[in-house]
């Protein structure tokens, strides 16, 4: 029972002192740098929002209760760090390539053409972690290792491979030191597999119709060194292929799917503009993807789709189609049009802000760079 010296105006009055009175505690509290005091419940785990502010109140210089992005990522690279590393060719040497010198020079000399920072397949990576399952991951032609960074943050279990030495010593020290990422060239990887015997090699050789082709066979070398396959859930690569020499083109993709357990997702450059002394290897799509069905690999359409960027609506009457050009090799796999477009778009990641006016695309299909491919793997 309330008592007659009690009316109650006179709580509401008080109340309306102390609202205000505790909200001023509260924010001279997080000027001063320091945190309120938890309530019996958030220190015994109840209530959501006063558990967050316990966790966050060790981490110096956060001046907020919790900061999800950075809890995110730090729980993430904790798991990454924690996988299995893949099983490696005994005795395995990085075999010599005549281009590496050309793309040392190329990131790291005076009048180098590759920004620093630059990272083409930066610019994909979360949309391919949100759209395939894969806990590991290569990264086939990382450069300056910012994808391995990027999918070890997103909690992949990320390595990768480079031909330039010289960006690797000078961007990647530390995952060069974890043995995170190591130079080679893609022509000849330095993972196994799980043992296999020599009656399994042999159904494989056969099912991919590879006896009575001296050629072929040869391609096959690595799997009968390596003694295994299907290291990584994804071979991913951003902009990579279209470096490599047309003679090239049947050993890399043998290699990409050897290691590849389920998925290949990449992008290649079909253009010559700006690159015309760097892309020696420049095909249309149906030809890359007829290479990687030959190694086994089913071209996935329902996940290009998904990926590949198209506009449709540009028109050659007016204008809007310029530097138009003819690739590829009318004599292995056709010539095909590319055109450049006015079109603003990120090329980096975010905050490098590296935008470029000019995309390209091919009108015939109305895809825009970058290309995306994408293969399941038998």
């Amino acid at each position: 029972m309330r008592s007659a010296s009690d009316p109650p105006g006179r709580r509401t009055r008080l109340l309306l002192l102390l609202v205000p009175l505790s909200l001023l505690v509260y924010h001279l509290a997080r000027r001063a740098g320091g945190q309120p005091a938890l309530t019996s419940s958030a220190a015994n785990g109840g209530g959501g929002g006063s558990c967050q502010g316990a966790t966050a109140a060790a981490a110096p210089g956060i001046d907020f209760a919790y900061d999800p992005v950075a809890h995110d990522a730090r729980q993430k690279e904790k798991h990454a760090s924690a996988a299995v590393a893949p099983l490696r060719r005994p005795g395995f040497k990085p075999a010599a390539n005549s281009n590496q010198a050309l793309y040392d020079r190329m990131w790291t000399a005076s009048n180098h053409s590759y920004a620093q920072n630059s990272c083409w397949g930066c610019r994909f990576v979360a949309d391919v972690v949100a759209k395939v399952e894969f806990d590991s991951v290569l990264d086939a032609g990382t450069g300056n290792s910012q994808v391995v960074r990027a999918m070890r943050r997103r909690g992949k279990a990320a390595w990768g491979i480079e031909l330039s030495q010289a960006v690797l010593e000078r961007d990647a020290g530390d995952l060069l030191e974890a043995g995170l990422v190591e130079q080679c060239s893609l022509t000849n990887l330095p993972y196994q597999g799980k043992k296999k015997s020599p009656a399994a090699r042999l159904g494989r050789i056969l099912r991919s119709g590879m006896l009575g082709d001296g050629r072929a066979q040869t391609q096959c070398t690595p799997l009968d060194g390596g003694g295994g396959d299907k290291q990584f859930d994804l071979v991913f690569s951003g902009d990579v292929l279209e470096h490599i020499l047309p003679g090239q083109a049947d050993e890399v993709a043998a290699e990409l799917v050897r290691v590849a357990r389920r998925h290949i997702v990449m992008s290649i450059s079909l253009k010559s503009h700006e690159n015309e002394a760097l892309h020696p290897t420049l095909r249309p799509r149906t030809w890359w993807e007829a290479l990687f069905a030959r190694h086994g690999a089913a071209p996935n359409r329902a996940l290009v789709w998904a990926l590949q960027g198209k506009e449709t609506g540009f028109k050659r009457e007016e204008g809007e189609l310029s530097d138009c050009r003819q690739e590829g090799d009318a004599g292995d796999g056709g010539a095909y049009e590319v055109c450049v477009v006015m079109q603003p778009w990120l090329v980096g990641t975010p905050g490098q802000e590296l935008r470029e006016r000019g995309r390209c695309m091919t009108p015939a299909t109305g895809e825009l760079e970058p290309w995306m491919f994408a293969f399941t793997v038998s």
